[in-house]
């Protein structure tokens, strides 16, 4: 589906042979802390989602802070992941840089992958709005989904609060927007994909299925890390990250997605910007 490199350690002559494939995929680090990662993105989602149980809602108004924590968060985090790895320095290289392209080319990757969701998205919510016009059982699905946002007091306005309103919130969202796109590709896309797939290799599921079910389980993951923003949102950040997961194996590197995610939320938080900027005229 690809040529991202699946195993990280130091191939022998024979394996160097272009006629001699790798029998299996090599887990690039231990496959019980990868499951233990899972879980504790998961433990991390169903809290968020719950939080307004155990206190006051998160003021998100406080901008500085919030973006401080964001970025140092997300560093904190790619850290940890990358201290679970077996040869850093090659799985950054072969993240990074294996099959890379000019940056220009690069950049224009990352568009499009960035554009052909959005597009999709474009498409099957028509699509949805039209055959939901035809089957009764689907005109309820909206308002399934707005329930269950009350029922666990989510929303997308809680996004919306987290979204810059002066130059200086726009100047740190760049920086916010970079470290998650760097940090969440690694992490997601660069380590989980990997293990997920060598992980069900192990479990005798065969090449296709692996992945497919790899880029589905961590996308899946990575879309609960989002249910704070409502469940229509989790949704579509759903597919987003099977699509990135997809582009990243196609690619062979981390570098478009990267560039697509950076491109995701900064145009996110620009596009608010500018709506906070033109109601406070």
């Amino acid at each position: 589906m690809g040529s991202m490199s699946l195993s990280i350690a130091p191939r022998t002559a024979r394996e160097n042979a272009p006629e001699v494939e790798t029998a299996e995929p090599q887990a690039i680090g231990p496959l019980w802390l990868s499951v233990a990662v899972c879980l504790l993105f998961v433990s991390y989602a169903a809290l968020s989602a719950m939080r307004h149980r155990f206190g006051p809602a998160p003021d998100y108004s406080q901008h500085a802070f919030l973006y401080s924590s964001q970025i140092l968060g997300a560093w904190l985090l790619l850290g940890a992941t990358l201290a679970t790895v077996y040869h850093r320095r090659a799985f950054l290289r072969e993240s990074l840089l294996t099959g890379g392209r000019p940056w220009r080319v690069e950049i224009a990757r990352g568009v499009s992958v960035f554009l052909f969701f959005i597009l999709a998205v474009a498409i099957i919510g028509g699509l949805f709005t039209v055959a939901s016009g035809k089957l009764p059982a689907l005109g309820g699905t909206p308002h399934l989904l707005q329930s269950t946002d009350h029922r666990l007091h989510v929303g997308h306005t809680l996004a919306l609060q987290m979204a810059p309103h002066s130059v200086a919130d726009l100047l740190a969202w760049i920086a916010v927007s970079l470290s998650a796109a760097v940090c969440e590709e690694l992490i997601f896309r660069g380590y989980l994909l990997r293990q997920c797939i060598a992980g069900l290799r192990r479990l005798a599921f065969s090449p296709r299925a692996s992945v497919v079910l790899s880029i589905v389980i961590t996308a899946l993951i990575f879309s609960a890390g989002h249910l704070y923003e409502g469940t229509g949102s989790a949704l579509a950040i759903l597919f987003l990250a099977g699509t990135y997961a997809v582009a990243a194996l196609r690619f062979g590197n981390l570098r478009a997605v990267i560039v697509a995610h950076f491109l995701q939320d900064f145009l996110f938080g620009l596009f608010f910007y500018l709506q906070h900027v033109s109601r406070a005229r």
